[in-house]
């Protein structure tokens, strides 16, 4: 059917299984530990940059079109108790042009916890981690820049892997992935200390504000080194940074990349939206970097396979579900914030590395000048990776001003003869969500 307007993705096939469903749905589980900061949660965004200004009616069809494939990322949180459920939002999800970032799930954005804005040439895509991951708002993301681009340029283009609104949702793509079950472990996620921490997180060095830095790389030349010394360029940037901190503190603890992983294979909904984000530790020491890089690369591999087979994943699933299985003894909202309080300060050593990957659209990459991806509020150094229109485009985001490790790095890329462009420092605050303002809902 057509899509016109925002009811009408509730009346298609897809946002008829969506309300289907919803009665059906577990509480959030998978997103809990975004739910409960003393603060709320910063919105996570994608930034498009477009070749042309952007068109705000056709962007607002876009959207239409790719909700009614993605329905229940129209979905908004109901508190009940304390915990947390998916419910149906029949209030429009509206783009808008502006430069500020709304705050999510509260009136300004309908209580949607998906925000599309714009502002001249650029296209924001916030959202609310505890309702989705990277892997969860990609596809939606790809979706609306596809329709988006063939209504502007009226030129079909076949994209792989892509599901357009006429296909059928799957109803897996609901699930909750930390289902408690009498197989969960009783071990509960255990975040280490002993590595290398950066001397820059000294509470009295913390900014009021993020910093970023945009340092976009030529992915041509990037890539042919990176396969020459047949690694990923997940690896390739996680060892770069890694021997970029070793020469700025070199002797001192091990150095730890703390990589974004998923890990949907470990549980029994491999197509989920929900938060399914786990970490994997690549660790470079002095010993490692007296080796090849040929061996440093077989070294990371060794460690990316370990953790992605079968057992380790699921081990990973299990250790959240029991989080969450504890987090149900706690009665009321209070309750279980004071239990995952913990998350409000934590810092992982040394850094964190995320790549969201390739855009992969085809032709119509050539209207999109680059995307950067990235959140305010983290203590410490994160890198967020994205790759479009030939072109990998790294976040360094910062809670101190110094630059001295984005430097660092750029002169591993000078050595390679590696292209690149860095703009900033961007001091930026990505908004907390307006969830604690917004509970008109009810408390049993």
């Amino acid at each position: 059917m057509e899509i016109e307007t925002y009811k009408d993705i509730f009346k298609s096939k897809n946002g008829r299984i969506y309300l289907e469903q919803l009665p059906h749905l577990e509480k959030i589980r998978s997103g809990q530990s975004f739910l409960y900061r003393k603060n709320g949660n910063e919105s996570m965004v994608m930034e498009l940059s477009m070749h042309d200004l952007v068109d705000a009616d056709l962007l607002e069809k876009a959207l239409l079109q790719s909700l009614s494939r993605y329905p229940y990322l129209t979905s908004k949180f109901i508190q009940v108790d304390g915990d947390f459920y998916l419910s149906a939002n029949f209030l429009p999800m509206k783009v808008v042009e502006t430069l500020r970032l709304r705050p999510l799930g509260g009136l300004e954005t309908n209580y949607h916890l998906v925000d599309i804005t714009f502002y001249e040439k650029k296209i924001y895509v916030a959202y609310h981690h505890a309702l989705c991951d990277g892997r969860g708002i990609m596809p939606f993301v790809r979706n609306i820049i596809y329709y988006y681009c063939l209504k502007k340029y009226q030129s079909p283009v076949d994209i792989d892997d892509l599901s357009l609104a006429s296909e059928n949702m799957s109803i897996g793509e609901l699930q909750e992935p930390f289902v408690s079950d009498k197989k969960a472990t009783d071990t509960l996620p255990v975040f280490k200390h002993d590595a290398f921490r950066l001397p820059e997180l000294a509470a009295d060095k913390h900014l009021d504000k993020s910093t970023r830095y945009e340092l976009n790389i030529d992915q041509d030349s990037f890539v042919a080194w990176a396969r020459s010394k047949h690694a990923t360029p997940s690896i390739a940037v996680a060892l770069l940074m890694s021997k970029a901190i070793e020469n700025v503190h070199p002797n001192e603890k091990e150095i730890i990349c703390n990589l974004a992983s998923d890990d949907r294979a470990g549980s029994s909904c491999q197509n989920t939206f929900r938060n399914c984000v786990g970490s994997i530790e690549l660790a470079y020491s002095r010993r490692l970097d007296e080796i090849p890089f040929l061996d440093q690369v077989e070294n990371c591999r060794n460690t990316i396979r370990q953790s992605k087979q079968k057992q380790q994943l699921r081990n990973s699933i299990s250790r959240m579900t029991a989080l969450s299985d504890q987090l149900d003894k706690r009665k009321g909202f209070l309750a279980k914030q004071k239990m995952l309080s913990f998350y409000d300060d934590l810092i992982l050593d040394t850094f964190v590395l995320s790549y969201i990957g390739q855009f992969k659209l085809g032709a119509y990459e050539s209207f999109i000048d680059d995307i950067h991806s990235y959140i305010s509020g983290s203590k410490g150094l994160t890198i967020q990776m994205s790759a479009v229109n030939e072109t990998l485009s790294l976040d360094f985001i910062q809670s101190f001003a110094d630059k001295i490790y984005l430097e660092s790095f750029i002169e591993e890329l000078k050595q390679r003869n590696i292209g690149f462009f860095v703009k900033g420092p961007i001091e930026f605050e990505t908004p907390y969500d307006a969830l604690k303002q917004s509970q008109f809902i009810k408390e049993a």
